[in-house]
């Protein structure tokens, strides 16, 4: 028993379990969505086709995004550990307000080209974009909240906060397209449950925000524009990956290959949702230790150890238990089983690439971006090669990925893990 106290006494450890809970529970909710969404009778499987491709793309356009919040996370980090709460509060308006003009300016912009995406994504009706683009808006201050509890350690609030945005985010869109919204009323509902999700991040953050003055900060804007190019690339390269294909095979494929793709994909990133949260736990920890000079290496063995067991135990129920897994999340998708076995491989891969890439990141060893964004314009290239079937586009990604783990791994031997650099970790290169 005290063993078993010790051991939950961890940060990283208790950390896991309460992130994993919340992912899970925040995952079960969407898939709630996409399980109305696909299962229902409010769409049809082409629209859903649709509706899951325009997710993929909106997570590739916010790219910049997922870096932003990724040097949010390293530069919070870093002021939690100097107890400069003031600073970060203050931080946290300022970025605010830069989002939102960002947001504004991409609108515009997917507006301006809504006839050439439509095009190439087979979409009849290009006002479509239009509702897409406002839940862009809408939801690039959707993440900066998480991003801060992340890098505050505050992982019970982390938990609560991503529960609650995915069950708003279940909750509008249905309401919207019960009413005979469609997908642009899917995509507005999204927003207005980003909108209220911040709303609510507000309270939790009460706890850590303190009155502040006006101060210059510019050596924090200084800071987080250091390694924000890199982080950016390497935010690109793991975002493409995992949803470049979703993108492509709706180029390539009719409405229904895209529609039963699509749901392959949703199914198979429940292996995401189960085993990401050692990636979301490690990486503040890891920049917290790194910022304050301290060894780093026997918290990331610990994760790294966890992270792959995870990710064996979840691959091997997907690989096995196909049938089993797709009838309980998609029933009317049993089309897509035959490539549930396959595709898990490529999931888990991703999760053991993408639990590198953050550990590189957090320990400023920036160059892994050259592996990931290379890799990400081969699997590109080769899609555009082999796109015969859908067989072809996991067996791309899964030779992709596992190629990319192997080299990011031997990156992570030769030059930064001190049993080979022969210096201490938090001095590595």
């Amino acid at each position: 028993m005290n063993k078993v106290k010790k051991l939950l006494s961890n940060v990283e450890v208790s950390g896991t379990i309460i992130v994993t809970i919340g992912l899970f529970i925040a995952g079960f909710l969407s898939y709630a969505l996409q399980y109305v969404m696909g299962n229902g009778k409010l769409i049809t499987l082409s629209e859903y086709g649709l509706f899951t491709a325009l997710l993929s793309l909106s997570n590739i356009l916010t790219i910049p995004y997922f870096a932003f919040v990724k040097s949010i996370i390293m530069l919070i980090s870093e002021l939690k550990a100097e107890e400069k709460f003031d600073t970060l509060t203050n931080l946290f308006w300022e970025f605010n307000k830069f989002l939102f003009f960002l947001g504004i300016l991409i609108f515009f912009l997917l507006v301006f080209l809504k006839s050439y995406i439509s095009v190439f994504l087979n979409i009849s009706d290009s006002n479509m974009i239009i509702y897409f683009a406002s839940f862009i808006v809408f939801s690039l201050v959707g993440l900066l909240p998480a991003a801060y509890l992340q890098g505050l350690l505050r992982f019970k609030a982390f938990s609560f906060f991503t529960i609650l945005s995915a069950a708003l985010r279940l909750l509008f869109p249905v309401i919207l397209v019960f009413f005979g919204f469609g997908i642009g009323g899917a995509y507005i509902g999204m927003g207005i449950s980003v909108v209220v999700s911040f709303i609510a991040s507000l309270f939790l953050l009460k706890k850590n925000f303190v009155t502040y003055k006006k101060q210059d900060l510019k050596v924090y804007y200084n800071k987080f524009y250091s390694f924000g190019f890199s982080s950016l690339l390497i935010t690109a390269g793991l975002i493409l990956l995992n949803n470049l294909d979703v993108v492509l095979v709706k180029h390539y494929f009719n409405e229904i290959d895209a529609g039963i793709y699509s749901g392959l994909v949703t199914v198979g990133k429940a292996l995401l949702f189960g085993t990401a949260a050692v990636g979301i736990v490690m990486f503040p920890i890891i920049s917290g230790l790194y910022a304050k000079g301290e060894n780093y290496l026997k918290k990331f063995n610990t994760l790294f150890v966890i992270q792959v067991a995870l990710v064996v135990l979840g691959t091997a129920f997907f690989y096995f238990f196909p049938s089993f897994i797709t009838k309980l999340l998609f029933k009317n998708f049993e089309a897509s089983i035959e490539y549930l076995p396959r595709f898990s491989i490529f999931m888990g891969l991703y999760v053991l690439v993408e639990f590198m890439a953050l550990f590189l990141l957090a320990i400023n060893k920036l160059k892994v971006y050259i592996l990931l964004i290379s890799a990400s314009l081969v699997q590109y290239l080769l899609i555009v090669l082999f796109h015969k079937n859908l067989f072809q586009i996991i067996d791309v990604n899964i030779f992709v990925s596992l190629v990319l783990f192997l080299l990011v791994l031997l990156y992570h031997f030769l030059y930064i893990h001190p049993a080979c650099a022969g210096r201490p970790a938090h001095n590595s290169k």
